[in-house]
């Protein structure tokens, strides 16, 4: 795929019912800013990264995470259980599933070196 847009951010409206897209961008730091903004959500993002096969060439791969935010009501954090499965039959390919709730965990550094094949940043 060609497209400059590399990952989207889905939101969970009511469980079991309803899915939107939040949000859709380019890069790395530009979807980390967009969980940063979600301190009341849950939120579930897909980045579309590069990673090699084992022959030599680059394929995309999805870079899951399921976010709750650091101030997300009890009731919403507790919809998070069925929300991901919805969500992981939206979503496919994915290669790495990072649980999330706070950036810090979204350093892209820390997710490269806990996954050698993966490059968030091309």
């Amino acid at each position: 795929d060609s497209s400059p847009v590399n990952w989207s951010i889905v939101k969970v409206v009511e469980v079991g019912k309803d899915v939107v897209q939040d949000q859709t961008g380019q890069g790395w730091e530009s979807f980390v800013a967009a969980f940063a903004a979600g301190e009341t959500d849950v939120l579930f993002g897909a980045f579309r990264a590069m990673a090699d096969d084992g022959l030599g060439q680059p394929r995309g791969k999805v870079v899951l995470v399921n976010w709750i935010g650091g101030r997300c009501p009890p009731k919403k954090r507790a919809s998070i259980l069925l929300a991901k499965q919805e969500v992981g039959e939206i979503f496919n390919n994915v290669a790495v599933r990072i649980d999330a709730n706070d950036i810090d965990k979204l350093n892209v550094n820390d997710v490269e070196k806990n996954h050698p094949k993966l490059n968030c940043c091309s």
